[in-house]
C-alpha cells in the first residue's frame, strides 16, 4: 500500500525532479533489503512501473534478471535484458553505461 501511496506522490511531483529522486532513492534501498524472490520483486517492480520505465530503472532491472536467472529462470532473465536494450543486442554499450 505504501508504494502505491509513494507512486501517486511521485506522479504528482512531475515537475519537482528533486522529490522524484528522493523517492526512487527510497525505492533502491527498500528493493534491496527486499526478499531475494522473483515473484516479489516482480511485483514490486510492476507497481512501480506505472510511474518509471525499465529504461529510466536499469541498474534495478538487471539486478531482477540476474535474481531471475540464479532462480533458475534464464528464459526470464533474457527477455529483461533484450527489452532492456529494446531488443537490439547491438545497444549493449549503452546497456552498460546505465550500469557503471
Amino acid at each position: 500500500m505504501t508504494e502505491l501511496e509513494e507512486v501517486i506522490s511521485y506522479k504528482k511531483a512531475y515537475d519537482q525532479p528533486d522529490k522524484q529522486s528522493v523517492i526512487r532513492k527510497a525505492w533502491m534501498k527498500r528493493l534491496k533489503g527486499c526478499q531475494r524472490n522473483v515473484e516479489v520483486w516482480q511485483r514490486i517492480l510492476q507497481v512501480r512501473g506505472l510511474v518509471i520505465s525499465p529504461s529510466e530503472d536499469v541498474a534495478m532491472w538487471i539486478k531482477f534478471a540476474n535474481l531471475c536467472r540464479k532462480s533458475g529462470r534464464p528464459g526470464s532473465s533474457l527477455k529483461i535484458l533484450t527489452s532492456l536494450l529494446n531488443g537490439d543486442p547491438s545497444n549493449q554499450s549503452t546497456l552498460v553505461s546505465h550500469c557503471a
